[in-house]
């Protein structure tokens, strides 16, 4: 849902003219994270032991700002490779973010996770 809600978000960035679209479209962006960031962690919780979940977050979010560090530099790159001249089509980066999210949300409706087995009272 959270990963959805973050595709339709660039949607209304990407492809409004006013700001209001801009609001809603970051509203509904902060909303879909706010989905998101809980999930991940949880996961994290769950494929680490509980003493190596200090280190283990502090990765994840360390990765988070690398990331984001290196967004700018990677949809240069990307603008780059297919021609598109990034100073005049500025919201290039949130129609691959749109597609990218439409990708991953639609991915995730068909990974299944394994099913880890209950343990059996002895």
């Amino acid at each position: 849902v959270g990963v959805a809600l973050m595709a339709v978000a660039m949607v209304s960035i990407g492809l409004g003219n006013s700001i209001a679209f801009m609001y809603i479209g970051t509203t509904i962006a902060g909303i879909g994270f706010s989905f998101v960031m809980p999930s991940i962690f949880m996961n994290l919780g769950a494929a680490v032991h509980p003493s190596q979940m200090p280190t283990a977050s502090g990765i994840v979010m360390a990765s988070m700002n690398v990331g984001g560090f290196c967004s700018a530099y990677f949809f240069a790159f990307l603008a780059g490779i297919m021609g598109v001249d990034m100073t005049i089509t500025i919201k290039f980066p949130f129609y691959v973010s749109m597609i990218a999210f439409a990708v991953i949300g639609i991915a995730l409706l068909f990974i299944k996770p394994k099913q880890q087995s209950a343990p059996q009272p002895e």
